[in-house]
Formats: C-alpha cells, structure tokens, sequence
C-alpha cells in the first residue's frame, strides 16, 4: 500500500510526456503473439485470439469509435549509440503532438514496441489495438548535431500510404516535428490540431532538453541527477518552459525517495523541510499551470497530488474529471480511475479504464488495474482473463490479485506464492509474511499470524500501512478497522482502495467503519458526489457499508 501520490508516481502511472522511467517489458510474447506466421491469414493465430480477448474484456465493436492510431517505434541504427533513446524521445513527442487532435484515440509508442517486438504486420497489429491508422518511420543521427528522419502515415484497412516526411534536420528541427505530423494527421482524419503554447527553445537549448529527456529515462541515479543538472540549465536559459519546470519536480521527487538528491540529504529535519519546500514548489508550479491553462494536464495532475495528499477529495475527483474530460489519454484516464477507485466509485472506475483500453489496449497495467476492478465487482471470471491478458504482455506487479483469485478458487500453493511476494519475498519472506500465509490458508494457524504481526518492526507496519487488509484476510476485523483508523491520524493521506474487496467486507461492515470513512474525508465526498458502489446513508445521516 502507498502512501499519497507522489509526483513520480503520477508521471509513471501515466505513462506521459517525458516520464521517468519507460519500459515495455516483452517476457510471454511468444504466448500470445507466436513466431510471424509464413502466410496470412491464419484464423486460430495467437495474435487474432488475444484480439478476440479484448473484443470480449472491453466490449469492442459495439458501438460508434472515433478514429484510431498507433505508432510504431522509430526504427534506428543498432550501431547508433545514441539513435535508440532519442528515437523514444521522438516517439512521445509525436503522441503527444497527436493527442491535440481533440478526438482522435492514440494507443502509447511503449504498448506498440510490445506488438514489434512480435514482428506483427500492419493489418494485425491494427486488429489488435483496433486502430485504423498506423505511424511509422525511422531516425538516424548524422554528424554536426543533425538528424535524418523518416516517417508515414498508413491507413490499415486500405493498406495505402495517407503521407510520408523524409527529411534531414537539425536536432532543433524536432522541436516542430510534433505539430507538423498532428497537422498532416488532422487533414487524414478531419480534425484540427489545437497550437501549441510552449515556450520554444533554443537550438542549444533544445539539445540539453533532448538529453535530460534521455537520462531521465535511465534508472540510474546518477543519470538521472545528471538530468536534473541540464534541466536547470534549459530554465536558466528558458525560465517559463513548462515542460522543464515540471520534468525539474519529477526527477527532484523521484531523487529524494531514493536518499539520492538535494532533499534527500542531511539530518531528518533537514530532509524534512526539504520535503515540505519541495510539496510548495509542486503546488505553486500546478497552481501557476492551471491559472494559464485550466486544461493543462501537467498542473492538474499536480494539483490532485495536493489535494489527495491532504484528504481534499472533492477536490482530488474535480481534477481527476479535469484530466479525462480535456484529454483523452489513457494514462489520464488511468489516473482518475485510480482516484474514483480508492473513493469506493468501483462503476465509474471500470468504465474510465475501458475507455483507456480501448484507446490502448496493449498497455498491461490498464488491464491490470481493470481486472482488479472486476475482481473488487465480484467477476471473478473477467478478472481472471484480463489477469492472464496482462501477465503474457509482461506485467509483473499482480501479486495481490492474483493471490486474491487464488484465494477465491482455493488454490493454496498459488496464494502461498503470491502472496509472499505481494508481502516482499519468496525466497526469504519475513516472520510475519509466512505466518500471515499460514494463518489465511489455516483457521487454526491464526492466532500465532495475528502475534505475528503484532510483533512486526515499527517500520514495517508503517510501510504495510499497519496491516489493513492482511489481519482483514485473517477474519480479525476489529484490528482491521483500527489500522484503518490509524491511517487517518497520519499527516498525509495514504490508499485505501484495498477497502473495496469482497474480502474485506467485514471490515466495512464494522459498527464503526462510517466513522474511519469520515475521518478519511470520504464521506464528506460522498454527500457531494453520491455515495459509493458499497455504501448508503440513512435518513439520520449514517453511513453503512456492506
């Protein structure tokens, strides 16, 4: 369980702009996808089964769509040393210039290099991610800071060429790149481009931004401090360039959790108020977005940091709305869905994350965190197939739903697995990690869990935020509830979602359940927004939860 959303979250968990890490993992593609087939047109092919899959998970093909596209990733030179991340560089770049087409859905360049990888051609891949149009091309670095790049834009179902670049330029000549290709897209699929307002850098400049953007990719901390040192050098230059400015506060973040940066340093007070001044630079900067640009996701996701971190939850779901209504990115979606997720809006969390499957239907913590959703609804047959959909794409953090389905079908060794890697460790689980297990899968083992966890280090029952949902799985729901209640009294807000399970609802069904909600904020939320999936209030204003 994690506590509040820091800002390196928000940007990994939307898989946006320059993100700190990115990486599309490809274990198990050979499950799905096969070796590229000899011939077309193989019915029962893997790749036509997963497609079938997603029509089934996400209810594809109801309906009318809006036009889809994916783009592939930029070929480039094994022998360039540095073609490859700045061929990744240029591919968000492009996604982003194209999600200023106002309705067109763009699955991410990460969740395409997943299908390359697989060798898949253009009529698959475009039935697997139920696109129409695919982006293509290729980039070469050339001496004297130029590059040679190439790029078109295919219609699937035609298998015509809509536009081709093929052009020599210099690295500043990219900074453009992003509107020209959202310009010749707009044409194709008749929609109109919004400009751009960023500030436009300078051919140096540009170059250092191009860079940190690299580094910052890298999970060196090192590199990435290195990042953060020409970052600051691009405001020196450029003070108002929002991109810079916020990519500053994401590295600063990610460092200082790392014990690796400036607020990271010192005696704790020290770090302490580093931290604090680092929350104000994060608020001021989301406050400074938003007052230019009420639409700016950038500041937006910054301002729902804020608010959540301060149990501000009307406020936190405003932003949320904020985010997918202006931009109908997956990871936005993603995000506001976590949010209505952890405020008991199972419903309205499920349908933001089909909506961002069905823009990019290959990104596995999408389905991940949909499948949980449909676990949390009590489908355990959709949780199941979306589970198995996102570990063949090669998501590796399912250790609790997997552990939770294992647990529904009694499949102890499974959960015993799982379990103890959703705890830390199989190979060398904790003392309370196993006797936790023990006492799930054995009544009789139980109360030496429950004095196993009651011994468990300070530390430790911080970072398990004091046990919430393992004493739940033990059937001691008076602990339960008040490790819930102990999660109020801390400074900053921390996830709940675990609540939602079926297999907490003894816990939600605690006489005194109402009254940790409210502490929490939540039910100030629910007079606002209506209540949650799992809860009502009586005519005495009570709140009671099932």
């Amino acid at each position: 369980m994690n506590t509040r959303l820091p800002l390196s979250r928000a940007l990994a968990v939307a898989a946006l702009l320059l993100v700190l890490v990115l990486a599309a993992a490809a274990v198990g593609l050979g499950r799905w996808f096969g070796q590229p087939p000899s011939r077309m047109g193989a019915a029962s092919e893997p790749a036509e089964a997963l497609a079938q899959a997603l029509d089934r998970a996400l209810h594809r093909g109801t309906g009318n769509r809006s036009p889809g596209l994916a783009i592939r990733p930029l070929a480039t030179d094994p022998t360039q040393r540095d073609a490859a991340s700045l061929a990744l560089a240029v591919c968000d770049a492009l996604a982003r210039g194209l999600g200023q087409l106002p309705d067109l859905r763009v699955a991410s360049c990460a969740s395409t290099r997943i299908a390359t990888a697989a060798a898949l051609d253009n009529p698959r891949l475009g039935r697997l991610l139920d696109v129409g149009y695919l982006l293509d091309g290729r980039l070469d670095t050339l001496p004297d800071q130029r590059v040679q790049v190439r790029l078109a834009l295919h219609d699937v179902k035609l298998g015509t060429t809509r536009w081709q670049i093929d052009e020599t330029l210099p690295l500043s000549g990219l900074q453009t790149l992003p509107l020209r290709v959202a310009q010749e897209t707009g044409q194709v699929v008749g929609q109109v481009a919004s400009p751009s307002t960023e500030t436009t850098l300078d051919p140096d400049s540009y170059t250092r931004w191009l860079q940190a953007s690299q580094l910052a990719r890298r999970p060196a901390n090192a590199e990435r401090l290195q990042a953060l040192q020409l970052v600051e050098q691009v405001l020196a230059a450029a003070p108002e360039h929002l991109p810079a400015q916020y990519l500053r506060l994401g590295l600063m973040s990610t460092l200082s959790t790392r014990a690796a940066g400036p607020a990271a340093t010192g005696s704790a007070r020290q770090i302490e108020t580093s931290q604090a001044e680092l929350n104000a630079q994060i608020l001021a900067l989301g406050q400074h977005m938003v007052a230019q640009d009420p639409a700016d996701w950038r500041g937006n996701i910054l301002l729902l940091n804020a608010a959540f971190g301060q149990r501000r939850w009307a406020d936190a779901l405003d932003r949320a709305d904020a985010l997918w209504r202006t931009r109908r990115h997956p990871g936005m979606l993603r995000i506001a869905a976590n949010v209505y997720l952890s405020a008991g809006y199972l419903q309205r969390a499920q349908s933001l994350l089909e909506d961002a499957a069905r823009i990019d239907a290959l990104d596995p913590s999408i389905l991940a965190l949909l499948a949980t959703v449909h676990g949390m609804r009590g489908d355990s047959a959709a949780m199941a197939e979306l589970l198995t959909i996102a570990q063949q794409l090669g998501h590796r953090q399912l250790e609790l739903p997997l552990a939770m389905q294992a647990l529904r079908r009694t499949d102890a060794n499974t959960f015993e697995r799982e379990a103890l890697a959703w705890a830390g460790s199989v190979e060398n689980p904790a003392p309370w990690a196993s006797a936790w297990v023990r006492g799930v899968l054995d009544p009789a083992a139980r109360p030496a869990a429950r004095q196993a966890l009651q011994q468990a280090e300070a530390p430790v029952k911080v970072q398990r935020a004091h046990f919430l949902p393992e004493y739940a799985l033990l059937g001691d729901t008076p602990r339960s509830l008040q490790a819930l209640t102990a999660l109020a009294q801390q400074p900053l807000a921390q996830w709940v979602d675990h609540l939602w399970w079926p297999e907490m609802a003894g816990v939600r069904s605690q006489p005194g359940f109402g009254q940790a909600m409210a502490e929490q904020g939540l039910t100030a939320l629910w007079r606002v927004r209506g209540a949650p999936d799992l809860c009502s209030q009586d005519g005495a204003g009570t709140w009671t939860c099932r």
